[in-house]
């Protein structure tokens, strides 16, 4: 699977195939966006993709059907805040989390019901863009582009823990094990 400025390719080894999927104006059940960022698996299987400046999308049955989340006024509960999605990983319990560029954190629930916290209003960041996420142990790592590595509870979303280290350019996080 990857993600380009120019739709999602997926090359299946086994039958030496590569098929590209854009996105579709006359099909809603097309990617959000053929401008992608990030693409990500879940524990159930489930291929999430980040666009730029449209939100996210679901594959559900390997691309038979997909499964829209943007920005919906009309239905808040359900409505994906972030516009350009960096960053996907999988807390517990089928919850999906999200990382945008305009500075939402996003925590997604298996029945499509969305949390959106601006840190923006996080008096402890310096930009508020968030390139890489991680989770592990009921807490959430957000790498923030020239502004450390913020710890964030999954539950309460409140920061616990702001490593500052200097104008450094966060690109991606990598948890191991503590014997690692």
């Amino acid at each position: 699977w990857v993600t380009t400025d120019n739709g999602l390719f997926v090359y299946d080894d086994y039958r030496k195939t590569c098929t590209r999927y854009m996105h579709n104006n006359g099909n809603p059940y097309s990617l959000a966006s053929s401008k992608l960022r990030c693409v990500f698996k879940d524990r159930q299987d489930r291929i999430w993709i980040g666009t730029f400046y449209d939100g996210l999308s679901q594959f559900i049955d390997t691309g038979a059907d997909i499964r829209i989340y943007r920005l919906r006024p009309e239905d808040p509960e359900h409505s994906l805040k972030g516009k350009i999605v960096k960053s996907i990983c999988a807390g517990d319990h089928g919850i999906v989390w999200t990382a945008s560029e305009n500075g939402y954190l996003e925590k997604i629930f298996p029945d499509g019901r969305i949390l959106s916290v601006n840190l923006n209003q996080n008096e402890h960041s310096k930009n508020n863009t968030y390139q890489s996420i991680a989770y592990s142990n009921g807490k959430v790592y957000a790498a923030e582009l020239g502004g450390g590595l913020s710890v964030f509870d999954s539950e309460s979303l409140k920061l616990l823990k702001k490593y500052d280290i200097g104008d450094n350019y966060c690109s991606k996080i990598l948890l191991t094990t503590q014997n690692e």
